[in-house]
């Protein structure tokens, strides 16, 4: 399976999509689900299952390094329950802004290191 478009075209629909995300994160946290770590698991469980079905659909190997992708991980789950504890708290005005900074912070984190 191949996807011919320039890769400015995925960063344009990948930017849409997390838009639509914290709109309908936030409409979740609001009306279905009222425990944040109870959204922060089902969200996390589902993101694991997606995954994992799309990597043994184009088989995909295991890391050679896992180092790193530990690092990740930590990283990753430490910035979700953060996003979820916000996102229970503030405005979607207010959050969602901050959430697509992240952008700007790994640019100037990248030319840092």
């Amino acid at each position: 399976m191949s996807f011919d478009f320039p890769f400015y075209i995925y960063a344009w629909i990948a930017s849409i999509l997390y838009a639509l995300v914290a709109l309908l994160s936030k409409i979740v946290s609001k009306h279905a689900i009222t425990n944040p770590w109870l959204f922060n698991f089902v969200w996390s469980m589902t993101t694991a299952a997606i995954t994992g079905i799309v990597a043994v659909y184009f088989g995909v190997g295991l890391p050679m390094a896992w180092l790193s992708v530990v690092w990740v991980g930590i990283g990753a789950t430490v910035a979700g329950i953060l996003y979820f504890l916000a996102l229970y708290k503030l405005d979607i005005t207010v959050i969602g802004p901050l959430y697509n900074a992240r952008t700007v912070f790994s640019f100037l984190l990248a030319s840092i290191f």
